[in-house]
């Protein structure tokens, strides 16, 4: 047989040329995934040691408010306990600031921020934030005594459902509105005279709204399309960006966005799926799952605990053994209960908040008798526990914390003498009301801008009321 050994030759040549770039490809694989790896284990330290930062400030403020002078800070240890020293620490390769301001003499804005070089020879950085108040001091200014300053009739003369403010802008969710948006856009420049700017018209109930930056996210009934995203950088014309398609016809209840584009909402019961969701939103045409939780029942409201290492989200719940939970969402694909709290009877819990990662409060619909507003320690989220409870007498619908009052949580209730109520919670093991407010009928919402409030109500003719302290 005649052998082509030129033929041979070349096939040996392209052989060997196939493994080196296979090699190569595969050597740079390897190379790109131990930078990544290497570039997630330096962003977790740095993460960690942002954390440490605002828990170190914590504690110098349990010991001294007084402590908490404005400007930039580094942080030491000395005798067991956290002091301020210079204008940085350094930790390995990492540099940390604490940053203080003041935007009222009874709490401080916080931001530790951490940097380093990392592996690939980039520099890089990392920042959490918080407000810490003077918790000591009486809170509450003229919350005690609440009056109406302005009523509101919205576009199409209609209820509302939910409220938000965010910046000088203030956010309505309405029911199908047949005259009108259903997602309004005020400016609250003047905080007693909202001015409306703008709508999106979806000819769909819009439950409720978080705003974050240029962008709304809107809980619909709009099966599949419940969650809506909108782009209000516009605030006189709101344009619709994405939806989150969800499997079932059962209402999203509760939804809140942070920081690394994730948005968590919970749902109404839908036989035994999934209750509470984790998406990302960076890109919001095309929304991805990250993660989701049959929670036992419906979630009827979340609150997210930031800064919290792990990050944790409290939620209250319809399932009748366990109406508080608590979740730890470190990895959102298998997430699970962390812990629970049992309340007597069968009512739901419809509403909660948090107060750093200490405290929780729940508020529930009505119960013969007994309480509906509760607070909680979460310190452990494995073991809730109850500290205090009030008897509201009616349905809390929904609640509220603003940083300027941090002894006070704001409820939107059903109650036919107090639709507002301001609980004073400085004492979690005994609140009591602060404040209250008769309106004309049942509250939907509330959202607090330092001394105004503003709730949602189902008076088509006072739909959005405006309250501000009496003298």
């Amino acid at each position: 047989m005649k052998r082509h050994t030129g033929q041979s030759l070349l096939e040996v040549l392209l052989a060997i040329a196939i493994f080196i770039l296979g090699f190569v490809t595969l050597s740079a694989v390897f190379i790109d995934s131990g930078i990544t790896n290497r570039d997630s284990i330096e962003r977790s330290k740095a993460n960690r040691l942002a954390l440490e930062g605002l828990e170190a400030t914590r504690s110098i403020r349990d010991r001294s408010f007084a402590e908490l002078t404005t400007g930039t800070k580094g942080l030491i240890v000395t005798g067991g306990q956290w002091f301020f020293s210079g204008t940085s620490d350094t930790q390995g390769g990492y540099t940390r600031s604490i940053e203080i301001s003041a935007p009222a003499s009874d709490y401080r804005f916080v931001t530790s921020t951490v940097s380093w070089v990392s592996s690939n020879g980039l520099h890089d950085v990392t920042s959490f934030v918080t407000y810490l108040s003077d918790w000591q001091a009486k809170t509450g200014g003229s919350w005690q005594e609440p009056v109406v300053a302005a009523t509101t009739t919205l576009p199409g003369n209609i209820s509302a459902l939910s409220v938000e403010v965010y910046g000088n802008r203030l956010y309505v969710t309405t029911p199908v509105n047949p005259a009108g948006p259903e997602f309004l856009v005020y400016d609250i420049s003047n905080e007693i005279d909202p001015i409306y700017l703008g709508g999106l018209e979806l000819g769909k109930t819009i439950f409720t709204t978080f705003v974050s930056g240029t962008r709304a996210y809107l809980a619909s009934d709009d099966n599949p399309d419940e969650i809506k995203i909108v782009d209000v950088a516009s605030s006189t014309n709101p344009t619709l960006l994405g939806s989150i398609k969800l499997t079932g016809n059962s209402n999203v209840t509760s939804i809140e966005y942070y920081d690394s584009n994730l948005v968590h909402f919970t749902r109404e019961r839908q036989g035994k799926q999934n209750t509470y969701f984790i998406y990302n939103v960076a890109d919001p045409t095309s929304p991805f799952l990250l993660g989701g939780l049959y929670l036992g029942g419906g979630g009827k409201d979340l609150a997210l605990v930031r800064p919290s290492s792990p990050p944790v989200t409290i939620l209250a719940t319809d399932v009748n053994t366990q109406e508080f939970e608590t979740v730890n969402t470190s990895n959102p694909s298998s997430m699970a209960v962390g812990g629970s709290i049992n309340l007597s009877g069968t009512e739901d819990a419809l509403s909660c908040a948090a107060s750093g990662t200490t405290y929780g409060f729940l508020g529930s619909a009505q119960r013969n008798t007994t309480q509906e507003f509760f607070t909680l320690n979460i310190s452990n989220i494995t073991a809730p526990t109850t500290l205090g409870s009030f008897e509201i007498d009616a349905d809390v619908n929904r609640m509220t914390r603003h940083p300027a009052t941090p002894g006070l949580v704001y409820l939107a209730t059903a109650s036919s003498t107090a639709e507002f109520i301001i609980m004073d919670v400085s004492n979690v093991f005994n609140p009591v009301v602060y404040g209250s407010a008769d309106l004309s009928a049942v509250a939907t919402d509330v959202a607090v801008s330092t001394s105004t409030a503003y709730i949602t109500t189902q008076d088509p003719s006072a739909a959005l009321m405006i309250i501000q302290g009496g003298p």
